[in-house]
């Protein structure tokens, strides 16, 4: 079997994206899967095991990083060399994706769709609101050219349904127990922040579409009024030296990997994230493994993964007053943390990436026999 993937950017813990991509990698080669990448970023080290083709592509301003593929389909048939897959599957939804399902088309092949980014819930923290219509037909039409679109969420799922796209069904992501997981706790890591307060947690992008203005209107109230907690922020972005400013109380430590991410989360006590525009929460799943309980806005992916008083709590993104009651609840409550900390890792192991991977494994093979029957109320893995 000979998978052909597009996606804008193969650079191993970029986004969520590529960490999702990095553990198909990791199966891919265990199962004795053959694939090769269509991208526009990748990096020579990190990617010196995987064969990937780079396509023509311009930097996308203010995102460092990240480029966009210009290539044209007949570009990139010539780029294949020889390689002749059996099914393509696209991580992107861009000029890159719908190049992707003019291929399948010339080829013959199945052509599938995982929708990773919701870029249309971002247009509105830009002044943007106007492209809402434009993108939502964008992923009308290229979604609906693939015989299958994988939802990695319920929230998703109706999204997509809600635009009319057909062939629909639910493929949940996974998390790594041995990566995020309790026994990473580290009191040296904890006493560069504090010997004695409650550690508050973000991990992610810093980027506005994270909802990120509200959270930092919170934490400054919170921090006029108690000194009990610190708030962390892991990772990088093009709004991360005005949130810097914004909040000159917290700490900003930059992108973290491996076992320092794993430590990062272990560590802390509790998850704040308060993003609307996820369609799965990595990060969520991550930090619930980890043993977080999490505080998520009750809009995007996380909501999958969060349940209110079981292994979080939930609030309004657009409510700043119920996010500082659920960071206060938590703060004051130990009882409760401890409570919905054993919540979130029960949860979590639930999400098994070997199982996912395994049911995607059986999509490609049934989808390649031209035997998948598929409509749009089929839910393949959603727990």
């Amino acid at each position: 079997m000979r998978i052909l993937y597009f996606a804008e950017t193969i650079k191993s813990n970029q986004d969520g994206v590529t960490r999702v991509l990095d553990k198909i990698i990791e199966y891919n080669k265990k199962n004795g899967i053959e694939f090769l990448f269509i991208t526009s970023v990748a990096d020579g080290n990190e990617n010196a095991n995987i064969d990937f083709i780079l396509t023509r592509s311009l930097p996308i301003p203010g995102y460092k990083g990240y480029r966009f593929s210009i290539s044209t389909e007949s570009e990139i048939i010539k780029m294949l060399n020889g390689f002749k897959p059996d099914l393509i599957h696209i991580h992107s939804p861009f000029l890159l994706g719908w190049m992707a399902t003019r291929i399948a088309r010339k080829l013959d092949i199945p052509c599938i769709a995982t929708y990773h980014t919701h870029f249309v819930s971002y247009v509105k923290y830009y002044g943007s609101s106007f492209l809402e219509p434009l993108l939502n037909a964008h992923n009308r039409l290229v979604y609906n050219a693939c015989d299958l679109t994988i939802a990695p969420s319920q929230w998703i799922y109706s999204y997509l349904k809600e635009i009319h796209v057909q062939n629909l069904l639910v493929l949940s992501h996974g998390v790594d127990l041995d990566v995020f997981n309790p026994k990473f706790k580290s009191q040296v890591w904890r006493s560069q922040y504090s010997s004695d307060k409650r550690i508050l947690l973000y991990v992610g992008r810093i980027v506005w579409e994270k909802n990120l203005k509200i959270l930092a209107d919170v934490l400054n109230e919170l921090y006029s009024v108690r000194n009990d907690f610190e708030f962390v922020f892991i990772g990088d972005g093009p709004a991360l030296e005005s949130l810097k400013k914004i909040i000159p109380r917290a700490y900003f430590a930059g992108l973290k990997t491996g076992e320092e991410l794993s430590t990062i989360y272990a560590s802390s006590d509790v998850f704040v994230f308060p993003s609307e525009t996820e369609t799965f929460g990595n990060v969520t799943l991550e930090a619930m493994a980890s043993g977080l309980p999490c505080i998520v806005a009750n809009k995007g992916g996380s909501v999958d993964l969060v349940k209110e008083m079981e292994s979080g709590l939930l609030f309004n993104p657009y409510d700043s007053l119920g996010l500082k009651k659920a960071i206060t609840l938590m703060l004051d409550n130990p009882e409760i943390r401890d409570q919905l900390s054993s919540g979130a890792l029960e949860m979590a192991e639930r999400y098994s990436w070997s199982t996912i991977l395994a049911k995607q494994e059986e999509i490609y093979r049934n989808l390649i026999k031209k035997n998948l029957n598929v409509s749009d109320t089929i839910s393949v893995l959603n727990v």
